[in-house]
C-alpha cells in the first residue's frame, strides 16, 4: 500500500486495486489519504477474482514471510496465466515462478523503493510490459501445466524406485 500510495502521488493516471480480505482490510484502508480513495480501491473477498485480474495491466503481490510463508503462489501464476507482468516479493517460490526481468520482477522482501521502482518501470515500457505478460503466460503453460507436471512426478518416482 505504501509503494501504491507513493505511485499515485507521482503519476495521476493508475488505479490500485486490492483483491481479499483478512483481519487487516480496514486497518490497510484506514492507511489510505483521503485524497487517493478512488485511486487505491478495495474489493474485498472475491469469487470472479479472475474477471478482476483481467483489468489490471500489472499484477503486485507482496508478502511478509515473517508473517506468512508463500509456496508456490496461485496469485502469481493466475496473473502470468492471464498475461500479466508481475512484480512480487522474494518468498517461497517466487523465484521458481518468474524469472527476474524477463516475466516480471522479483523485490527484495518488502523494499517500498523497488516496488516503486519496479511497478513503475513496468507502466513507462508498456511494450515491453505486455511481452513480459505474455512470456509469463508461456512460462505457465510450459512448466506449470497438469500434463507436465504429472510427467516431472512419474519420472521422478521412476528414478526413486529405479524402474526408469
Amino acid at each position: 500500500l505504501k509503494a501504491a500510495m507513493e505511485i499515485c502521488l507521482k503519476r495521476d493516471d493508475v488505479t490500485f486495486i486490492s483483491v481479499g480480505g483478512g483481519n487487516n482490510l480496514e486497518m490497510c484502508k484506514q492507511m489510505i489519504p483521503d485524497q487517493l480513495k478512488s485511486r487505491i480501491v478495495f474489493t474485498g473477498l472475491q469469487s470472479n477474482v479472475e474477471s478482476i485480474v483481467n483489468v489490471f495491466d500489472i499484477g503486485v503481490l507482496s508478502t511478509d514471510p515473517a508473517v506468512h510463508g508463500e509456496g508456490i503462489s496461485n496469485a502469481i501464476m493466475e496473473y502470468m496465466a492471464i498475461g500479466k507482468p508481475v512484480v512480487a516479493s522474494d518468498s517461497g517460490g517466487t523465484k521458481e515462478i518468474i524469472l527476474n526481468g524477463e516475466t516480471g520482477f522479483v523485490v527484495t522482501g518488502r523494499a517500498i523503493n523497488e516496488f516503486v521502482e519496479k511497478i513503475s518501470w513496468l507502466l513507462d515500457h508498456p511494450i515491453r510490459s505486455k511481452e513480459m505478460g505474455q512470456l509469463g503466460s508461456q512460462r505457465v503453460r510450459d512448466m506449470f501445466n497438469l500434463d507436465e507436471m504429472v510427467d516431472n512426478y512419474m519420472g521422478l518416482y521412476q528414478q526413486i524406485l529405479g524402474t526408469n
